[in-house]
């Protein structure tokens, strides 16, 4: 709720003193702090700003939503909510009534309405759809359909009433537009310093030059005598040929074709063309002794004829001439009368208004057609009333008396409805109702349109037209039976000077207004000669013949009803609707002529304020109290003003509500407690309320917000435990299912040899690294339960097998299934073995070495790059070559086994093996332990094992093992090394393959597979 201050209350029925003053001064301080509204209760009060107040943001509308309109500052969008939610809840028909003089907002506010309904309502894509062509029908309508006035840049020049369609849900399913009273004259007719309507500026302005060529003009609305009579041809702020092309998608979303689109811009530039149409000084025809005229620019004809789809011949004639019906049935006849040059532009002018008059209504029902929805019977509707303000101007003529009598209609309708609810509240609630003075505007209304007992202006007027006379015989009927009404004046009743011949005043609500009667008759007729609408009627375009198609030509059993009786049967059946609906009102305030924002014109300000019945609005809802709210609300807001009622009062809000008054030292002459509701007499004691309500609230807040951070931990805290709870409970049933399943899947395979290839299940996240942890475990339990089943002499072989797995897996084919017997030479099979042992045992008595580690036989590669056979015998300390013949060991040619630098293998299935050693008088060893009558027995991974442990023994570092195709080697007598290449092959190796001497390398033959 907007905190009150007394001098720019937000609801005038605050206001300690009723007066004009009192509501022009509130008014005024909050129009100076850019609060453009004001309540009057339900009806809202909102002054033009004639600038961007920022008030309408998508963000803004979210905090009216659902909300009551004392919680948020007044605004247009509090009433929308309040007719959107009153229709949902009571399932009501609803409408907003928008009223006040040109430029007063009333578009604007009807604009901001719809915006804040289609947001605030239910959304999907069919209904989406809907919203956006109700919220396109505006920029559309607003452009056939306004102009810029003296008084406003983009004054509506016809009344709307928009009726939006929406399920019981809540979602806009459709809709419909009524029009009513559409200026046409401005057509023809532009007074200096406003404009025509805002589509023929943004024909020119927007159309490209082909187009303009395709329809004859000239894009400077400067050449057509339609535009400019007046010399205004901009409006500040819009942009013509940005806002065509607004129209043009208008029209593309609300269903029209292309081929129609393109038939309203050439019925348009017909309507620019017919106002070049020039006629020549009447000469006399001869037969008919009359004056007669012709055109003088014939071809500007044929280019109407041809954009109405009309025959060029046919179309001249109608222009220069008209047809009159005499007779009836069998006598009936038709005479043909040329026209004189007064009669031809009058016909041209009037064709140019009915085009355009109807092309307007064709717009309408075209957007009707796009909107319209089955059973609308069965929906709930919300009607906006944007319809033109109360109009003083300079000379009043009669548009300006059909608009000011339906703002007198509409007044009336306010004040009926107004004294109607507050009536039946007070009734409703078991409160007294007080009756209020205040200006009742029915005898005005039955003057202007009763029939009887004595006709009134409206009745004459048609009886002019029926009887064919003109003003100066209507003025003469005015006066005989308006000589009684107060409300009518003229020269002749009241002998007023300030009444010229030919005029007469009103008593308005609104003020009193002068009429000229000059046209009244003829522009009643709304005369369209018989000729011309024959012709559009015949017409090859689908959009001209659709205009005319209600027309009936040549009949004279029917009398036509005339533009006044239309407009006051049309009225009527306007006002029967809005009876019909819950009303919600919006009474708009023009602060000033100039369109300046921060300006008020006191004396115009004023005078609306007083037409406007703002302050008589004020005594009515004062009338018995000034201030009323629903108890539950009530006490939402003020009970913390009293210790029994806060935080909570145990009994009935009604109960709390009273308990609450009385606590404060208030009489029963300062409130009444009706059934749902309090009622408070006097806005001071509201100011009361508010200000103990502000002193207490401090406290209040930080109660509040000690509890509600309070309140917040704990259901932070809570709802924390509570997730760990769960969580644990939901990890540990998991992880409980898992370890099952991992038993189930597990158990089986503990017996047996491949439990290493047992598949685990997969465990849930928390327990990965868990799993994880119990593989690695299950793996080292597998391994030693294997380990446990080797035989202590065994024990050492397995080693090496291990070492020779981490050595040589997917790196180099190997044996792990043969047996590793490591001394070779002294095998049985061996012929030499006596010799080698006595060999070994003598060299061993003589040397430190402790144990042989491997020997076998194998052929080494000498300085020559040929192969030697020899004996390889790997000790403890030492590597010897001996010759199988003799066994004669060169202990000096020894390689002690720390100075070996790294071994390296093909990778291919051969027995070759380079043993490097580090830089000295020691040479290189490359051995082929697998010559090919021995394939079977490999033996390279068991000499690579015995010296990669051995070196590990004596220096306690690892020896590299190198797996390569190239690698190079240092010969005893040689001082460069020799490269090697392990050659691959598929063909089995024979001695004479095996090495393969190539310049400076050597070729190994490596085959790359096992045969």
């Amino acid at each position: 709720m907007e905190t009150i201050d007394a001098n720019a209350v937000p609801d005038l029925i605050l206001l300690n003193t009723i007066d004009e003053a009192s509501v022009y001064n509130t008014v005024c301080n909050r129009y100076y702090k850019d609060q453009i509204y004001t309540y009057i209760g339900d009806v809202v009060i909102s002054v033009n700003p004639y600038k961007d107040v920022k008030n309408t943001s998508p963000a803004t509308i979210e905090d009216y939503k659902g909300r009551y309109k004392y919680e948020r500052p007044p605004h247009v969008y509090a009433l929308a909510n309040d007719a959107y939610s009153d229709m949902l809840r009571n399932c009501q028909n609803q409408c907003v009534i928008i009223s006040g003089e040109s430029g007063a907002g009333k578009t604007e506010a009807s604009k901001i309405i719809m915006s804040y309904i289609a947001a605030a309502s239910t959304s999907t894509t069919g209904v989406d759809k809907i919203k956006k062509m109700l919220l396109e029908s505006n920029p559309l309508l607003e452009a056939f359909g306004n102009a810029r006035t003296l008084r406003n840049d983009n004054s509506s020049r016809f009344g709307k009433y928009m009726e939006i369609h929406f399920k019981h849900n809540g979602a806009p399913v459709g809709g419909k537009i009524s029009n009513y009273l559409l200026e046409k004259s401005r057509v023809t007719g532009v007074t200096q310093g406003e404009r025509n309507f805002h589509i023929f500026y943004q024909l020119l302005a927007g159309l490209n030059q082909n187009e303009l060529d395709n329809l004859r003009l000239n894009p400077s609305a400067d050449h057509y005598n339609y535009l400019n009579r007046s010399t205004v041809r901009t409006v500040p702020g819009m942009n013509d040929k940005g806002e065509f092309e607004k129209t043009k998608f208008a029209m593309s979303i609300l269903g029209f074709s292309d081929t129609e689109i393109q038939e309203v811009y050439r019925v348009l530039a017909a309507i620019l063309h017919l106002g070049n149409v020039k006629f020549a000084a009447d000469v006399l025809d001869r037969s008919s002794n009359q004056p007669v005229t012709d055109i003088e620019n014939k071809p500007l004809v044929t280019v109407i004829a041809n954009l109405l789809g009309a025959d060029p011949d046919n179309f001249y004639k109608c222009l220069l001439m008209r047809s009159i019906s005499t007779g009836y049935n069998v006598t009936k006849s038709i005479i043909h009368i040329k026209n004189n040059k007064i009669q031809a532009e009058l016909s041209r002018d009037s064709l140019a208004k009915g085009l355009y008059e109807r092309l307007f209504d064709w717009i309408v029902k075209k957007i009707n057609q796009t909107l319209f929805t089955e059973k609308q019977e069965q929906l709930l509707s919300i009607g906006l009333l944007d319809i033109y303000g109360f109009e003083i101007f300079d000379n009043n003529s009669f548009e300006q008396f059909c608009i000011n009598l339906c703002n007198e209609k509409l007044q009336q309708v306010f004040i009926e409805l107004t004294l109607k609810c507050e009536q039946e509240e007070y009734q409703r609630e078991g409160i007294k109702w007080t009756p209020v003075d205040y200006f009742d505007n029915k005898d005005i209304c039955n003057m202007i349109e009763s029939a009887k007992p004595r006709p009134g202006i409206i009745p004459l007027i048609d009886q002019c037209v029926i009887t064919n006379h003109d003003d100066k015989h209507l003025m003469e009927l005015l006066d005989q039976n308006l000589k009684g009404n107060e409300f009518y004046s003229s020269w002749i009743k009241n002998r007023d000077r300030s009444i010229p011949d030919g005029h007469f005043k009103i008593k308005h609500y609104a003020g009193d207004v002068l009429y000229s009667l000059n046209g009244f008759v003829e522009k009643s007729k709304d005369t369209l000669y018989s000729d011309l609408v024959s012709a559009m009627k015949s017409s090859k375009s689908a959009v001209v013949q659709g205009l005319f198609e209600d027309v009936e030509v040549g009949s004279t059993n029917k009398r036509t009803v005339t533009a006044g009786i239309q407009f006051r049967n049309a009225l009527a059946a306007l006002v029967a609707k809005l009876l019909q609906c819950n009303p919600h009102y919006v009474r708009c305030i023009k602060p000033n002529e100039e369109k300046k924002s921060l300006t008020i014109n006191e004396q115009r300000t004023k005078h609306q304020i007083q037409y406007l019945g703002l302050v008589e609005n004020v005594r009515v809802r004062r009338a018995g109290f000034a201030f009323r709210r629903e108890f539950d609300r009530f006490l939402l807001r003020y009970k913390m003003l009293s210790k029994e009622t806060w935080p909570t009062f145990r009994g009935s809000d009604r109960d709390a509500v009273e308990w609450l008054m009385k606590s404060l030292n208030l009489g029963p002459g300062d409130y009444e407690l009706g059934k749902t509701k309090i009622f408070i007499k006097e806005p001071k004691t509201v100011f009361m309320l508010e200000d103990r309500r502000t002193k207490e609230m401090p406290w209040i807040v930080t109660n509040m917000q000690k509890t509600i951070r309070g309140y917040i931990a704990r259901k932070r805290f809570n709802k924390s435990l509570a997730l760990q709870r769960i969580a644990g409970f939901f990890r540990w049933a998991r992880g409980q299912k898992h370890v099952i399943n991992v038993v189930n899947t597990i158990k089986p395979l503990l017996t047996q040899d491949n439990a290493m290839e047992a598949t685990w299940p997969t465990p849930p996240p928390v327990l990965i690294k868990a799993q994880e942890m119990l593989v690695a475990v299950q793996k080292r339990w597998w391994a030693q339960s294997l380990v446990n089943r080797i035989p202590s002499d065994a024990t050492g072989a397995v080693q090496q097998k291990c070492l020779a797995y981490d050595i040589f897996h997917g790196k180099k084919h190997w044996q792990p299934c043969r047996p590793w017997k490591a001394a070779y030479l002294e095998d049985a099979s061996n012929p030499h073995r006596a010799a080698y042992k006595k060999a070994m045992e003598l060299h061993f008595s003589q040397h430190g070495d402790q144990s042989i580690k491997f020997c076998a036989y194998g052929d080494k590669l000498n300085s020559s790059s040929k192969l030697d056979h020899r004996g390889i015998v790997v000790t403890d300390i030492n590597i010897y070559k001996h010759d199988p013949k003799n066994f004669k060991v060169k202990t000096e040619k020894a390689i002690p086994i720390a100075e070996l630098k790294d071994i390296v293998l093909s990778p291919g299935y051969d027995q070759w093996i380079i043993i490097h050693t580090k830089t000295g008088d020691n040479s290189d060893i490359l051995l082929d332990l697998k010559p090919a009558a021995d394939i079977e027995n490999e033996k390279v991974s068991e000499l690579a094992v015995v010296l990669c442990e051995t070196y590990l023994a004596r220096t306690g570092n690892e020896l590299p093992v190198i797996f390569d195709t190239k690698s190079t080697f240092q010969g005893a007598k040689k001082k460069a090394g020799v490269s090697i290449n392990f050659q691959a092959t598929d063909e089995p190796v024979t001695d004479k393959m095996r090495v393969k001497k190539v310049k400076d390398s050597v070729a190994l033959a490596s085959p790359r597979s096992r045969k």
